[in-house]
């Protein structure tokens, strides 16, 4: 009996952590912003270099400017706040062939794309929020903080006022939203994310989504 209640305990465990695990495509959008903050003052411009180069040839993700800035952003002339200055390389590169044409359609929403990013940003002690839609499936969320070891960043998702996931932070300062294929994600459903940033300073981060769709 103890052996049967352990293999099933194994089996478990092993469901669990499989749903809860990153796939190559979003630790490579992870490693590519996590190269950028590492870098050092003298050296970020050749790492962001670097990052624009792999996204360029990288044909799986898509810029998430659907969502809509919230006031409780920090604003760009900011200098008190540290950027990974991604947008601007998200906005050349769009995760499209140089003969397409952008449009309105082109972002997170988009079927043809399962990952979506975009850097955000929350001034000290406010809470910011937004709606994502054209979501299905098991979903990932990253937040990748510029500055991990001063910020204190709490996220959560949830859908019409009941939280599907909240952000766990992990050894390398990530953090991480697991939404499963249980939760019944449907693309007419809004997921609302809410972003708190509990640091004294204004934080800056960069948003993965991996949108299982499946």
């Amino acid at each position: 009996m103890k052996k049967t209640f352990l293999t099933i305990l194994l089996l478990l465990t092993g469901v669990f952590l499989s749903a809860q695990s990153i796939d190559t495509e979003t630790q490579h959008l992870i490693d590519l912003a996590v190269s950028i903050r590492q870098a050092e003052p003298e050296q970020r411009e050749q790492a962001w270099n670097n990052a624009s180069s792999a996204l360029s040839s990288d044909k799986a993700w898509t810029i998430m400017d659907e969502i809509v800035p919230h006031q409780n952003e920090c604003r760009m002339t900011d200098r008190s706040v540290q950027w990974f200055s991604l947008n601007r390389i998200l906005s050349q590169k769009s995760g499209y062939e140089t003969n397409q044409v952008r449009g309105d359609f082109n972002n997170g929403e988009n079927p043809d794309f399962n990952y979506s990013l975009i850097e955000r940003s929350i001034k000290a002690g406010l809470t910011a929020e937004y709606d994502l839609k054209s979501r299905e499936g098991d979903q990932v969320f990253v937040l990748v903080p510029f500055d991990p070891s001063n910020t204190t960043l709490e996220a959560e998702v949830s859908r019409q006022g009941v939280t599907l996931a909240k952000g766990t932070r992990k050894k390398d300062g990530n953090i991480y939203l697991f939404i499963g294929k249980d939760q019944n994600v449907k693309p007419k459903d809004v997921l609302h994310l809410t972003v708190t940033n509990k640091g004294s300073q204004g934080a800056t981060y960069v948003l993965i989504n991996h949108n299982g769709r499946k």
